[in-house]
């Protein structure tokens, strides 16, 4: 599109600027300054751009496509279905009927949307479970602005699980839910809150804010702490 094709001149020529101005900045230094400008080369890559790039993006998300796949695909019925977020939020998803009176939740992960979790689906509903795959906000078919830290995945499975316990096939003491990355800190998050869910599986799950993290001892702990929250400021600025 033009805005792929200009997103990358723009980025072809920031990176060119970037090294020119190095360049230049480094010619004009006296001799002993230019060591000086090393380490706070490497300050800045560590402590400003490492960090502030994951969050620029996380909150600034392409779009993502469901695309063709479909439960039928895998031999499954289902129904299109839609529910809303205590914030009212409209989220989008598929819902496989229960045969066994209790319902999983299905959660995917960043950049993607519900298609990606049709293989957990499969097995899922093979063993008699309902299974609800949904697009978090922001992605796939569902409305919002989509954010990849899953910031505000507690409420879309909180809306997800009430939509469950509306369903007859569903028994409202059995519902559990299963996520990848992104959507597995989500389930493990929301869980802790909502007594609801009586079980999580959670893949891939890595921390989320700095308070998610064990720090390690002296100077290495005192780094990683300065770089998670050099990461989760500019995230917390760029979103709601």
């Amino acid at each position: 599109s033009v805005t792929a094709a200009a997103g990358l001149l723009v980025l072809v020529c920031s990176l060119l600027l970037v090294v020119f101005g190095g360049v230049m900045l480094l010619r004009r230094l006296p001799g002993w300054w230019r060591l000086v400008s090393v380490p706070v080369v490497l300050v800045l890559l560590q402590f400003v751009l490492a960090p502030v790039t994951p969050a620029v993006y996380a909150t600034n998300l392409p779009p993502t496509e469901v695309g063709d796949a479909a439960p039928s695909d895998r031999g499954l019925g289902y129904e299109d279905v839609d529910f809303t977020t205590a914030d009212g939020v409209r989220l989008s998803g598929w819902y496989v009927p229960s045969a066994n009176g209790a319902a999983v939740a299905v959660l995917h992960g960043s950049g993607s949307t519900r298609s990606a979790v049709l293989d957990h689906a499969e097995v899922l509903a093979d063993n008699g479970y309902g299974v609800l795959l949904y697009d978090a906000r922001g992605h796939g078919r569902s409305d919002g602005d989509g954010m990849d830290f899953g910031w505000w995945g507690d409420l879309d499975l909180a809306g997800a699980v009430s939509y469950l316990q509306t369903r007859s096939d569903v028994n409202a003491d059995r519902i559990a839910a299963v996520g990848m990355s992104m959507g597995g800190e989500q389930a493990v998050n929301a869980a802790a809150t909502d007594d609801r869910i009586l079980a999580v599986v959670g893949e891939g799950v890595q921390p989320r804010v700095p308070a998610d993290t064990t720090q390690a001892p002296g100077l290495r702990g005192w780094v990683e702490r300065a770089v998670n929250r050099t990461g989760v400021s500019p995230a917390a600025l760029l979103t709601d």
